[in-house]
C-alpha cells in the first residue's frame, strides 16, 4: 500500500533488496513514503500509485498503473504484499496474463464485501500459521497452495556490535548509562495501545530510575496524539524533579532504526557486550531488536506474551511473534515486566540477548526469506489459454474428494509445469470449476462429451493419469469410461500415455479384451508395480514403449512441520509420534468378513491400552469414508477424527506418526516416503503390492494382512513390531522410497518428451 515504517513495509523493502542483490530486476509500486530513497540508492525502481486508497476513483487509476506497467515492462510476475493492492494486481494479471502472487502478513478485520472482492492469487505465502489459518477459514484458500515464509532480518545492519559513535541518537545519553525502553510499531489507533501504556506508566519508572528513558519509534494517525501525551509527561517530570532532559522520546517515522536499537549496546571493561535497553514490541520490530541482542517483551496490539525466553519461543512462532489469541495487554503488567527485565543481572541479561540473536539467525534471515520467495515463483503457473490449442488434457479421478487422486492431480500437474511452466492443460473433472480454481488449469467436465470432443481435435497429449483407472472391482462402467476416452483421444490423432498408474484387478474376458485394446498402441505405459506388469504381459500387450516406474504420489512434499505442528494442536494432538493412524473404507471391495470394521476398531482400541499411542481415524475419501471413521472415534474414548488434512497435510503427518493402518493405498505411500511402518489390510492387490516395495516384510510378515477370516490379535502383534522396530524400518523406508521417488521422476520428462516428439506424418515444415 505504502512505504512508511511498518513491518510488511520493512519485510518488502528488504526482500526487495536481496532479490535485486541476485540478479532479479525488481520494481516496486505503492503509495511511497519513508523508505522510497532506500529502495533507490539499492537500485530497484520505485512507481508512485495510490495502492493505499479503497476509493474507487484512486483504486482505478492504481490500476491503470498497474496496467501500464505488465503492457511496457516485460515483467515475469507480480508479487501483491496487502489486500488492495492484491485486488488490483489480480485483475490486471488475468488481463494481460502474467503470474501473480501474494503474502499475507496479518489477521485483519473480515466482512462480506472484503470476502467477496479480495484476490489472494492461486499462490500465497503467509508470515505465520495463524495467518495461514486465517486465510483458509476466511477466503477458502487451499492449505496446500499456502506456503509459510518469514519476515527475513538482514543481521549485519540489525548486530549486537555497539555503534561507532558513543551516543545515542536524539538522547544525548551516553550508550549504557540508561534504562532505556525502545518501542517500534505503527502508531495508528488500532495498534498504538501498547505505546500510549509506556507513556502512561513512564512518570512511575522515571522515579524508580532517574537515568529512565522511554524512546518510541514509528509515525501514523497517532502519532500527534501520543506526542501530546509525551510533552505532558516531560513537562511535569521537568516541573517535578528538575530533569533537563526529555523522559519521552518520540522520533517519529525513521529510516534508521538499527541505529537506534544499537544506541544502548556498549562494551564492558571485560570485552563483552552488555545493553541497558529494553525493547517493547511484536512482530518484525521485535526481531530486529532480537537481532541487536536486546532483551524483548512481546505485547502488542493483539495480545500480550511477556518476555521472549526459550519456554516462549513455540507459542511466539505460532502467532508470528504478535501474541494473536492471547491475553490483551494492559499497562500495569507491562510495566512490572519492565521493571523485571531492568532487575536482572547483566549476566542475565546478555544470555536473552544471545538467545534471541541466536532465534533470529536460526529461523528470521533475509536469505531464508528470498529462497521462500523464489521458490514460490519459480512454482508460479501462468494462467494464459492458448487460442485453439491445449497442450495435454488429463483424465483420471479427480474431483471426487479422494484425498489420494486429489493429490495425484496436484503432483502430476506440478511436476509437469516444474518443466514446462507455460504448459497448457485440460483436465477432465467432476466439478471442473472448483478445480480450475485450485490448479490454474482448464477444466473440462468428464462427462461432457461434446466439450471433450472439441478440446481432444486440438490437443497433443493424453494422459491417462495415476491411480489404478483401468479396472472393475469397483465398477463396469469406470473401466469402459477411461478405455473410451482412450479410444477417442486416438481416433483424434492424440498421443496417449498411460502415467504411473496401476493396472487391475480386471474380471471377465470382455473386460480383458477391451483394456487390451485400448493399451495397444500407446505412446508410453509407466506402471507403478511389478504385478500390474505382470497383469498387461497376460493381456498381451505389446511392451516396447513400457517400465515399472513409481506412483506420483512419491512426489509430494510434506507441508511445513510448523504448520502441521500447529493445526493438529487444534484437533487436540500435541506429539504427532505418540498417535497411530487408521484409514477405514466405507466401501471395502471385493470379499471381507462382515464384522472386519468392528474387528480393526477392537484392535485399535487395544493398542491404545498397551501402547498409549492415541488412535487418529482418517478417511481418505469423505464421501465414503467420514461416516465409518467418525463412529470408530466415537467408540474409543480419546481417540481423534482428522478429517480435514490437505494432501500435503496428510503427508507431513503420515512422515510423523508412530504407524499407520489402512485400508486405503496413498497414506501407506505417505508413511512410506516418510519413514513410517505401515500396515496394508488386503483388500486390494495394489496395497499388497505396496508393502511388498516397502523391504519390510522380512521383519514382521503381518505388515500385510488378509480381510477374510481376518484376526485382530495379528493386527496387534504387527503394531507391536511396528513401535519396536521403527526406527530400523525408517532408514529401510526411506532408502526405498528413494529408489521409487527417483523412479517418478522420470514420468513427467518422458510426457513432454512425447509431447514435443517429432510427428513422422508430418514433413519438416510441420505440414
Amino acid at each position: 500500500m505504502a512505504l512508511d515504517i511498518g513491518g510488511a513495509e520493512t519485510h518488502i523493502v528488504e526482500l526487495s533488496k536481496e532479490l535485486r542483490r541476485r540478479g532479479h530486476s525488481v520494481t516496486v509500486a505503492s503509495n511511497g513514503g519513508a523508505f522510497v530513497p532506500a529502495l533507490e540508492e539499492a537500485g530497484i525502481k520505485h512507481v508512485g500509485l495510490p495502492m493505499n486508497s479503497k476509493r474507487p476513483d484512486k483504486a482505478f487509476r492504481a490500476y491503470l498503473g498497474i496496467c501500464r506497467l505488465l503492457k511496457t515492462g516485460n515483467f515475469d510476475l507480480v508479487h501483491s504484499h496487502s489486500r488492495i493492492s492484491s485486488f488490483i494486481c489480480a485483475l490486471a494479471c488475468e488481463r494481460y496474463g502474467v503470474r501473480f502472487a501474494t503474502t499475507c502478513h496479518g489477521v485483519y478485520d473480515m466482512n462480506f464485501l472484503w470476502r467477496r472482492l479480495s484476490k489472494w492469487g492461486i499462490n500465497s505465502l503467509a508470515v505465520s500459521c495463524d495467518t495461514k489459518a486465517y486465510l483458509v477459514r476466511e477466503y477458502g484458500v487451499p492449505p496446500d497452495n499456502i506456503h509459510l515464509t518469514i519476515n527475513g532480518i538482514d543481521t549485519e545492519k540489525f548486530s549486537p556490535l555497539p555503534l561507532p559513535a558513543q551516543t545515542s541518537p536524539g538522547t544525548g545519553l551516553a550508550p549504557g548509562k540508561a534504562h532505556r525502553v525502545i518501542y517500534c510499531s505503527r502508531i495508528d489507533e488500532a495498534s498504538a495501545h501498547c505505546a500510549f501504556m509506556l507513556v502512561e506508566k513512564a512518570p512511575e519508572l522515571a522515579r524508580l530510575y532517574p537515568d529512565f528513558e522511554l524512546v518510541i519509534i514509528g509515525g501514523g494517525d497517532s502519532l500527534e496524539r501520543l506526542k501530546a501525551e509525551g510533552e505532558r509527561v516531560n513537562a511535569d517530570a521537568r516541573a517535578e524533579s528538575g530533569i533537563e532532559r526529555d523522559v519521552v522520546i518520540i522520533t517519529g517515522s525513521v529510516t534508521d532504526v538499527n541505529v537506534r536499537l544499537r544506541s544502548g549496546i556498549y562494551k564492558g571493561d571485560d570485552g563483552s557486550f552488555y545493553t541497558d535497553s529494553v525493547f517493547v514490541g511484536v512482530s518484525r520490530a521485535a526481531l530486529e531488536a532480537m537481532a541487536c541482542g536486546l532483551p524483548v517483551i512481546l505485547s502488542g496490539s493483539q495480545g500480550y506474551l511477556g518476555r521472549f525466553d526459550p519456554e516462549m519461543e513455540h507459542k511466539a512462532l505460532s502467532t508470528n511473534l504478535c501474541g494473536r489469541g492471547c491475553r490483551m495487554p494492559d499497562a500495569e503488567t507491562l510495566m512490572r515486566d519492565v521493571v523485571g527485565m531492568f532487575s536482572l543481572s547483566d549476566k542475565e541479561r546478555r544470555e536473552l540477548g544471545r538467545f534471541g540473536r541466536d532465534f533470529v539467525m536460526r529461523r528470521f534471515t533475509v536469505t531464508r526469506m528470498a529462497d521462500d520467495a523464489e521458490k514460490l515463483y519459480n512454482g508460479l503457473r501462468p494462467f494464459r489459454p492458448k487460442k485453439g490449442r491445449t497442450d495435454v488434457i488429463l483424465s483420471g479421478y479427480y474431483g471426487f474428494g479422494n484425498t489420494g487422486d486429489d493429490s495425484l492431480l496436484y503432483q502430476i500437474t506440478n511436476s509437469l509445469k516444474s518443466l514446462a511452466p507455460d504448459l497448457d492443460i485440460t483436465v477432465l473433472a467432476h466439478k471442473p470449476r472448483r478445480l480450475r480454481k485450485l490448479y490454474a488449469v482448464k477444466t473440462v467436465n468428464r462427462f461432457n462429451i461434446i466439450k471433450i470432443n472439441r478440446v481432444m481435435s486440438r490437443a497433443g497429449l493424453l494422459i491417462n493419469g495415476g491411480g489404478s483407472l483401468l479396472q472393475n472391482t469397483t465398477s463396469q462402467r469406470s473401466l469402459i469410461y477411461y478405455v473410451k476416452i482412450i479410444e477417442t483421444a486416438k481416433k483424434r490423432g492424440m498421443r496417449c500415455m498411460l502415467y504411473g498408474s496401476g493396472l487391475g484387478p480386471i474380471h471377465g474376458e470382455k473386460a480383458e479384451q477391451l483394456t487390451k485394446t485400448a493399451l495397444d498402441d500407446m505412446d508410453a505405459i509407466t506402471l507403478r508395480d511389478e504385478g500390474s506388469l505382470s497383469l498387461l504381459r497376460r493381456l498381451g500387450v505389446n511392451e516396447t514403449a513400457t517400465a515399472v516406474t513409481a506412483d506420483p504420489a512419491f512426489l509430494l512434499e510434506p507441508s511445513d512441520m510448523s504448520w502441521l505442528e500447529y493445526s493438529l494442536a487444534e484437533k487436540g494432538i500435541s506429539d504427532v509420534g505418540k498417535t497411530f493412524a487408521v484409514a477405514l473404507r466405507g466401501r471395502i471391495p471385493g470379499e471381507c468378513d462382515g464384522d472386519l470394521i468392528e474387528k480393526i476398531i477392537a484392535a485399535a482400541a487395544k493398542i491404545y491400552e498397551t501402547t498409549g499411542l492415541t488412535p487418529v481415524f482418517i478417511p481418505l475419501q469423505l464421501r465414503q469414508d467420514l461416516d465409518v471413521c467418525r463412529k470408530a472415534a466415537e467408540k474409543i474414548p480419546g481417540s481423534i477424527l482428522l478429517d480435514t488434512l490437505s494432501p500435503r497435510d496428510m503427508r507431513a503427518y503420515a512422515g510423523r506418526c508412530a504407524f499407520i493402518i489402512s485400508l486405503r493405498l496413498h497414506i501407506l505411500i505417505y508413511g512410506f516416503a516418510g519413514g513410517t511402518p505401515g500396515i496394508g489390510l488386503d483388500c486390494d492387490p495394489k496395497l499388497t503390492a505396496l508393502i511388498r516395495q516397502t523391504g519390510t516384510l522380512d521383519i514382521c510378515p503381518d505388515f500385510i494382512l488378509p480381510i477374510i477370516d481376518f484376526d485382530p490379535e495379528r493386527l496387534i502383534k504387527a503394531a507391536a513390531c511396528a513401535v519396536e522396530n521403527r526406527e530400523i524400518m525408517s532408514g529401510i523406508l526411506k532408502k526405498n522410497a528413494d529408489i521409487l521417488r527417483r523412479r517418478a521422476k522420470t514420468d513427467p520428462a518422458l510426457a513432454l518428451e512425447i509431447l514435443y516428439r517429432p510427428d513422422p506424418r508430418l514433413d519438416y515444415d510441420g505440414r
